[in-house]
């Protein structure tokens, strides 16, 4: 299996590791009954791992996996035990927290953006600064999965809106899928429970297939990509009243 490869291969690593992991969430997200046997497989490959190399790297594929989409109802309460008596380290709390957040929702349209898996492969929460009208601006905590609302009323509770309610984002990027230049900038106004980083995923995917080309054989699943595949131009802007974020 390709996630067995993933984990226990030590040649896979870099832009061939975010190419392995993005193709087996793709695939995932394509195929409903493919994400339990992918979950399974990381149990399988995690479970009493002697090489701590190994294990983290499957506890990595693990939190992608679950930034994504959410295990069976019939599956998720063995994954949540295995995940609380099992978890390497700091991937136990976040993992955790990623499947809480997801149980019940809709898989998301895209593979984690390339914040997300620095992120998750350095442990890290994810911010986003958000730019008010009136040009001040608010940091907040943002997850995989994050949606507009949840988005917009985090920002108008940190800006002293009593109860807020109702808000939205928009996301903003320059050059970005769709323009004709890099001066042009795509604008996208959010549905409320549209998930924020699906859009920051879909901005990069066009400049992941670029790379496919270039740099993967013919014959290797996967996606190639970078840390500076991220245009710094791209960000999310709070909806409501207006307003723009950059994260």
């Amino acid at each position: 299996p390709i996630a067995a490869l993933l984990v226990g291969d030590p040649s896979v690593s870099g832009e061939k590791e975010v190419a392995y992991a993005t193709y087996i969430i793709l695939k995932c997200i394509a195929r409903r009954p493919l994400q339990d046997e992918v979950l399974c497989q990381l149990c399988n490959q995690t479970w009493l791992n002697p090489n701590d190399l190994n294990a983290e790297r499957g506890w990595l594929l693990m939190s992608l996996c679950l930034s994504c989409f959410s295990p069976s109802e019939q599956l998720y309460p063995y994954l949540l035990c295995y995940i609380t008596s099992h978890g390497f380290e700091g991937y136990r709390a976040m993992c955790q927290h990623k499947l809480l957040r997801f149980h019940g929702r809709q898989s998301r349209c895209y593979p984690p953006s390339l914040l997300e898996f620095t992120a998750s492969s350095q442990q890290k929460v994810m911010t986003v600064e958000v730019l008010l009208p009136d040009g001040t601006s608010q940091r907040v905590l943002v997850d995989s999965a994050t949606t507009a609302a949840e988005l917009g009323n985090m920002v108008a509770r940190c800006a002293g809106v009593p109860r807020p309610s109702g808000w939205t984002v928009t996301g903003a990027c320059k050059g970005g899928a769709g323009a004709h230049d890099s001066k042009d900038v795509v604008s996208k106004v959010f549905e409320s429970e549209a998930n924020v980083l699906d859009w920051v995923s879909q901005l990069e995917v066009p400049a992941m297939a670029q790379k496919l080309c270039a740099r993967t054989d013919a014959t290797t699943p996967g996606v190639a990509t970078a840390a500076t595949d991220i245009d710094s131009g791209s960000g999310i802007a709070g909806g409501g009243s207006g307003g723009a974020a950059d994260a």
